[in-house]
């Protein structure tokens, strides 16, 4: 308001420096200082970004956009049970705003609200078809579910967005993660073909991504596949040398292949990153 103020004061002050400049002066020295002094005032009202967004929804009238600020504030907080009643209250003025949507969707993750959580991002997927992180997300949240052969559709639509700039590697690495956990999914289900084309899959998007040798590793372990199961395990190893589950599982898979010393140098490694673990102690005495 003040500075609507000034704005209406222009014309009748440039009007006054024709006629007498020192007037002028005179006259808005003491209006420059005012607005000064109750733009310093609202200021300090305005001391992060809770205060500000509460202003304008007491000043301006409640707005989707403003809560949906409030709502990233409590996050901020920790308060995530006042972020979810803010988005809410967001969306109860705009269902379809989309960044709310996606906040709330993100907060039944964490809290377990898996079902809740899909729909929110396959609502946001459905208003803007390129948003490449509600797809990802919504894959993960269907695979919660146990329901892979939506999660397969996800990553299927996933996989035909592209970018030409900005966060390309880290769409790609979004699709590989995806592709991945799906092809858990369809082992799972008994299909260890499938499974094995989408690991290859999933690797060809991201070889650099540790997470799928893992995955794979693991996939081979189970099916008896134990020499494909230590190769994958030994590459997570090259790109993640800390990683101890593959350091335990790759000294394991070396155990039952009969390479007894090799299992006893990758068990050490283990023992020297997890020393509080018994994990190799109940191995051994399970498979004498």
């Amino acid at each position: 308001p003040h500075l609507g103020l000034a704005l209406a004061l222009v014309p009748a002050l440039g009007g006054l420096w024709g006629k007498s400049p020192r007037a002028l002066i005179a006259v808005t020295a003491p209006l420059l200082a005012l607005l000064a002094l109750l733009s310093s005032l609202y200021i300090q009202q305005w001391r992060d970004s809770k205060t500000l967004f509460s202003y304008i929804n007491k000043v301006e009238g409640e707005s989707a956009y403003a809560y949906s600020q409030l709502g990233g504030a409590a996050i901020l907080e920790g308060d995530r049970a006042g972020a979810y009643s803010l988005y809410g209250k967001a969306l109860s003025l705009n269902p379809d705003y989309k960044e709310a949507l996606l906040a709330r969707a993100r907060l039944e993750m964490e809290s377990g609200a898996y079902e809740k959580a899909a729909l929110g991002f396959q609502r946001v997927s459905s208003l803007d078809n390129g948003d490449f992180y509600a797809l990802y997300e919504l894959g993960l949240a269907l695979i919660r579910l146990g329901n892979g052969k939506e999660a397969f559709f996800a990553a299927q639509k996933l996989d035909r967005l592209t970018l030409k700039s900005g966060p390309v590697a880290e769409l790609a690495r979004m699709k590989a993660d995806l592709w991945g956990k799906v092809a858990v999914e369809t082992a799972k289900a008994g299909d260890s073909e499938g499974a094995a084309v989408l690991f290859g899959h999933a690797i060809s998007l991201a070889p650099d991504y540790a997470e799928n040798y893992y995955l794979r590793g693991v996939s081979k372990d189970q099916s008896g596949d134990l020499e494909g199961a230590a190769e994958d395990y030994q590459k997570v190893l090259e790109l993640s040398p800390g990683d101890y589950m593959a350091r335990f599982n790759l000294g394991a898979a070396l155990y039952r292949l009969g390479e007894r010393e090799g299992a006893a140098r990758h068990f050490l490694e283990f023992k020297k990153m997890q020393p509080a673990s018994d994990m190799v102690e109940n191995f051994l005495r399970d498979n004498p």
